[in-house]
């Protein structure tokens, strides 16, 4: 248990160092699809962006993140 938490803190601690590396336009992107759970139209709505910009900044966000994250890939699938 305590190793997952340990586990659960050091994945949280590079989420959000690899969030600092992001645009401001694709965190927020991001934050809103993954953390708010919007859709991409609602995000387009909320942002009033049209879907393409929404789309693109989403793309790099997730390939970023991707990249920045790759070695914590057993870690994802535990939580």
């Amino acid at each position: 248990q305590a190793a997952t938490e340990l586990d659960r803190a050091a994945f949280w601690k590079r989420v959000e160092a690899a969030l600092t590396k992001l645009s401001r336009l694709e965190r927020e992107v991001f934050i809103l699809r993954f953390f708010d759970q919007l859709s991409i139209k609602e995000i387009t709505a909320t942002m009033e962006k049209n879907e393409s910009t929404v789309k693109t900044h989403l793309y790099r966000a997730l390939r970023k993140m991707k990249s920045g994250l790759a070695d914590l890939q057993y870690i994802w699938e535990g939580i």
